[in-house]
């Protein structure tokens, strides 16, 4: 069985090939267009993994995309037009991007089951379960517990799993817009940094004082973790999920937690407080996380994935 795998529309696009189980080649683009975080489809990427096999596209049985815009489309409503999370285009624009690598012209008549002659099939993955496969399969344990916590899949923000051989067990999810990870970059954004690219220098901030300070139980009463591991966010400090807004954060958190910094802003002690609350209401949460699914696993190896 020879797989192609690609990840694109992401922050570091990336293709592999995968027989019979076993990785042959796998390339970030960016090593090959030399741009950090590159985002493009990962055309190159495709081309190099497919060389270093000895393939060509024909020779692939399925191509497995790690996005599935059919949840997606389930998930953003008609007309949210947003760079932010929209990617139902990729049911249309993933099939073109591989008649474009076969040579063939796009403006030919196609079914997404047969593009072109010994097209393989395009599978969309759910993507919170291609993280469930990158840390439980890649793992050593036949069995363990698991955990994929990041900003948002199509509509998943967490989801606590088990896994044995190779089922897994699905126990709880989280879906958006109640997120962790888009917590700390609505705050990463306030602080004057770029949100889904600076969260370590957030993280690096956090270091320069306490978190035992007057801003750590106005963070922690934004964060709520429930009795099964599921999450919870007070929305009316967020605007993440107005997806017609580039503020992540909204007029409520400005008002509690004062003005936000500009880009050149010098950094204070307000910043530096902010910021190891931040980190610390994030620790907690997780590890309160990890805690549940320990109790409700019983088992003590455990898989991690995604941004958080």
């Amino acid at each position: 069985m020879k797989i192609l795998g690609v990840c694109h529309d992401v922050f570091i696009c990336s293709a592999c090939v995968v027989v019979d189980g076993i990785i042959i080649a796998a390339i970030a683009e960016e090593r090959l267009d030399r741009n950090k975080m590159s985002r493009v489809f990962p055309l190159k990427a495709i081309e190099k993994c497919l060389e270093i096999s000895g393939m060509t596209i024909e020779d692939i049985d399925e191509v497995a995309v790690a996005w599935n815009p059919g949840i997606e489309m389930e998930t953003v409503l008609p007309g949210y037009l947003s760079g932010r999370v929209m990617r139902a285009e990729h049911m249309i624009q993933v099939p073109a991007r591989f008649m474009q690598i076969a040579g063939v012209p796009a403006s030919q008549m196609f079914s997404l089951n047969n593009l072109w002659e010994k097209s393989p099939p395009i599978t969309f993955i759910d993507h919170y379960m291609a993280h469930v496969g990158n840390a439980f399969y890649l793992s050593p344990f036949r069995d363990c517990a698991i955990l994929i916590l990041d900003g948002r899949g199509e509509k998943q923000t967490c989801l606590l799993a088990s896994g044995d051989e190779v089922s897994v067990e699905k126990i709880v999810e989280t879906d958006f817009p109640h997120s962790l990870g888009l917590f700390y970059s609505a705050v990463t954004q306030f602080l004057g940094f770029q949100p889904d690219s600076d969260e370590w220098k957030v993280m690096a901030l956090a270091s320069y004082t306490t978190s035992d300070n007057e801003y750590f139980p106005k963070l922690k009463m934004l964060v709520n973790v429930n009795d099964d591991g599921s999450l919870k966010l007070d929305l009316d400090y967020f605007e993440f999920y107005n997806l017609w807004k580039k503020s992540m954060y909204s007029n409520k958190f400005i008002e509690v937690f004062e003005d936000p910094r500009s880009k050149n802003e010098k950094i204070t002690l307000r910043h530096h407080k902010i910021a190891a609350a931040l980190q610390r209401v994030f620790e907690e949460s997780i590890t309160r996380i990890l805690t549940i699914l320990h109790e409700r696993t019983d088992n003590d190896r455990v898989a991690l994935s995604g941004g958080c």
